[in-house]
């Protein structure tokens, strides 16, 4: 169950070793306290300690006290460091699961019989799309459904219990399209000629149609805020704002050598050519290698961590901000390996098996011994 993995991540966060050796300490150092008389009594809210007040409680309060600062002591002598680890359960058992992809919010999964779930809502069925369906990609509430007739249509998932025959609505009927990328209500169509278009709904409940990039031989794009970063067949990576409607564009890797990009926050990573995944960070201007050694085939980031899936079917873990930046998840007790497809959902990652083709989650938890 999502919500067990969440309690106990939060019990653990509070229960920590040099919490609990603090607190044994302070607390056992206030009986002693409270037996000599000199504190009177303490207070939280409406539980009240009192002081005691008889030879008897004073013994008691004493040994407890004593206790306490001895166990506080021999907490903090005895503790061993430790480490960010992660744990995995099974979220979804369906055997048929075939693409995750999460926004922010919410994590969906589109299976092979047409049903789309929200795994982090106790597996809801939202819809089904059927077998033509080529790609699902959520953003805040509306997911976008590329079709395999190359029509894109939006289901705003919040609306179906209100307005059910307002639930799906066509954005866009073309054909030649390569990919597609949500940003709330605005979605962009990387089309098969490297053109770019926006999709903007207007206030009388159409749509505006927008080239934003007339641009040739652009392959993927990833959005990330403002920015719109788009990778060139050369290899070469650019960024564009289309957001604030300038089709000016400017190259942010010039070094031809990038197969596939992905973006979170103001970072973007990419996987080079020869496996190699790398971060750009866009506030300080400065490129730097995350993972070496191993083919990356996928990275998705969220909240600041990227995971990151190799050829081989396993996943590494990366935050600037941790004490261990990056980790092969594998390597701590879960059984992450043979994934075929990843979906990051901050400190989660969400994982489909080759092997069974259910949904795994694997969650952090940082309270584990590291000897």
């Amino acid at each position: 169950m999502l919500w067990w993995g969440e309690l106990r991540s939060i019990s653990q966060d509070i229960l920590t070793p040099p919490i609990i050796a603090i607190a044994s300490f302070m607390i056992g150092v206030y009986f002693v306290i409270s037996c000599s008389g000199i504190a009177t009594g303490i207070q939280f809210g409406g539980i009240s300690l009192r002081s005691p007040s008889s030879k008897q409680e004073r013994y008691i309060y004493g040994f407890i006290g004593l206790f306490l600062i001895i166990l506080g002591i021999y907490c903090s002598i005895q503790m061993t460091p430790y480490r960010e680890i992660a744990y995995d359960t099974c979220v979804y058992r369906g055997g048929d699961a075939k693409q995750i992809v999460a926004d922010g919010y919410n994590v969906f999964l589109w299976s092979n019989s047409g049903d789309i779930k929200v795994l982090t809502q106790e597996n809801k069925v939202l819809f089904n799309e059927g077998n033509d369906t080529k790609e699902i990609a959520p953003a805040g509430g509306v997911i976008y459904i590329l079709k395999n007739n190359e029509s894109v249509f939006a289901k705003y998932e919040f609306l179906s219990e209100h307005n059910p025959n307002d639930q799906k609505r066509k954005k866009y009927e073309g054909s030649g399209i390569k990919q597609i990328i949500p940003s709330g209500e605005i979605l962009y169509i990387l089309k098969n000629n490297g053109n770019i278009r926006k999709i903007v709904p207007t206030p009388n409940g159409g749509d505006d149609d927008k080239l934003v990039d007339r641009g040739t031989n652009t392959t993927q794009m990833t959005i990330s805020g403002s920015f719109l970063y788009g990778l060139k067949k050369n290899g070469s990576v650019f960024e564009s704002s289309p957001a604030i409607n300038t089709t000016n564009y400017q190259f942010i890797h010039k070094i031809k050598d990038t197969l596939k990009i992905s973006s979170d926050g103001e970072t973007l990573y990419f996987i080079k050519y020869d496996g190699s995944t790398w971060m750009y960070r866009n506030q300080d201007d400065t490129v730097r290698a995350i993972l070496d050694g191993h083919v990356a085939r996928d990275v998705e980031a969220a909240a600041g961590i990227a995971y990151i899936l190799t050829d081989d079917g396993e996943v590494f873990r990366y935050s600037m901000n941790s004490e261990i930046p990056l980790r092969h998840l594998n390597d701590e007790g879960t059984n992450m390996a043979n994934i075929e497809n990843i979906a990051a959902y901050g400190s989660e990652v969400f994982a489909i098996s080759k092997v069974d083709h259910n949904v795994y989650m694997y969650s952090e938890n940082i309270m584990e011994r590291s000897d």
